[in-house]
């Protein structure tokens, strides 16, 4: 592995801006699980197929799992962004480009990580609303393909914007 700098980049507004929206994202979740939580039936829907249908049934507990891999990956991902000299990149890192690399490559993992936490609360939604009696007219299989897809838009927008800083 080629000797990269090691810097301590200082967070800009834009940088505290995406941690709080994360963050934000997530206690929402939580509220938001906790609040339904109690109105659901013992046995509710823990799978649907392409079309939308009900394909698996499990307890209400396993609702609690979506928000707690939520946090998981939210804590994963901040305690990497400690280290982005140690991120992969696909183009040589030089004294000169390592800051604007660095901090390139940590706004797209904080994106990601603001994406992740909205496709985790849209899974809770999407299974409080089959299970349940409500209309949550927001609510959809839609949420799942676009969520993806802005993932990988981001990735791929900030992977072609670490070419044009190069």
């Amino acid at each position: 592995m080629e000797k990269r700098p090691k810097l301590q980049l200082k967070w800009t507004k834009f940088d505290y801006f995406l941690e709080f929206l994360a963050i934000g994202i997530l206690i929402f979740h939580w509220i938001f699980m906790l609040y339904y939580y109690s109105k659901l039936p013992q046995i509710i829907p823990s799978h649907l197929d392409s079309n939308g249908e009900i394909d698996g049934m499990g307890s209400k507990n396993m609702l609690c799992l979506v928000p707690i891999i939520g946090l998981l990956l939210y804590i994963a991902i901040s305690y990497t962004n400690k280290k982005p000299h140690c991120f992969n990149f696909p183009y040589p890192i030089t004294e000169e480009n390592a800051e604007r690399q660095y901090r390139n490559s940590l706004m797209m993992t904080r994106v990601i990580k603001c994406l992740i936490q909205l496709l985790f609360l849209a899974l809770t939604a999407n299974i409080i609303n089959t299970a349940s009696s409500l209309d949550l007219k927001f609510v959809g299989l839609w949420m799942f393909p676009v969520g993806i897809a802005l993932i990988f838009v981001t990735m791929f927008f900030f992977v072609y914007r670490g070419f044009k800083l190069k």
